[in-house]
């Protein structure tokens, strides 16, 4: 998308290179640090393109500050669980803070989990997945980055699923246009999920993509392009 269109691809708080603060990082604080984020850098509006979390914080920023998104592409967004919640008071006792401790995982255990995001891992340059995971490791080695990334995900189980704050009683509010990605072979955010958000956001296009996993933009990335562009140029 660089060739023709600005694109700005930051580490969120708790990723990457970027700080990992000691807070929970759910989606309205990280709406909140995206419109700030935007300030900073002099964006007054923008199409958001999110992935997992990334497209869970996409659609809270769109919920929350609507007059700063253009439009939205959410490529297997995360979304709140509405089944297997029994665990939910368990993992609300549980503080990311325990994270300081070591928490060694073997290098090879964690190329494997790369490889389930994927419908065929095979598509995949080995030295891509190594990349992947070298970078994994090196976030999760120190204390914070495993606090960062157990508080983001106990976050996205522990999200109310329905009620006054809750993620889907919530989301018919979603007004800018859409276009949602899934992928069929997807274990982390099924495409079951896709039913319920056409149920809700009847405007949103969403679009399942066959012998494809968690990450589409990967696995097919002709087609995950020209889906954006297409819907980009509307």
């Amino acid at each position: 998308l660089a060739r023709d269109q600005r694109v700005i691809a930051p580490d969120m708080p708790g990723f990457g290179e970027s700080s990992k603060p000691v807070r929970p990082l759910h989606a309205p604080y990280y709406a909140r640090w995206l419109a700030a984020f935007l300030d900073k850098i002099g964006v007054e509006r923008a199409h958001l393109i999110g992935n997992s979390m990334g497209g869970r914080v996409a659609i809270e920023t769109a919920l929350r500050t609507p007059d700063r998104v253009d439009r939205l592409v959410l490529l297997a967004p995360s979304m709140a669980w509405k089944n297997f919640r029994q665990l939910v008071p368990t993992a609300r006792l549980l503080r990311p803070e325990m994270a300081v401790l070591p928490i060694p995982i073997p290098r090879i255990q964690v190329v494997t989990t790369l490889k389930l995001l994927f419908a065929n891992p095979q598509r995949m340059a080995q030295t891509w997945i190594d990349a992947a995971a070298d970078e994994f490791l090196h976030v999760f080695g120190s204390p914070q980055g495993r606090i960062a990334f157990f508080s983001a995900a106990r976050q996205i189980y522990v999200e109310d699923a329905s009620g006054r704050r809750g993620f889907w009683d919530r989301l018919p509010g979603l007004t800018r246009p859409a276009l949602f990605i899934w992928g069929a072979q997807d274990w982390l955010v099924p495409q079951a999920f896709a039913r319920h958000v056409v149920d809700r956001v009847p405007h949103a296009t969403s679009v399942i993509l066959g012998s494809c996993g968690h990450v589409p933009q990967y696995e097919a990335p002709d087609r995950v392009e020209n889906l954006t562009r297409e819907f980009l140029a509307k």
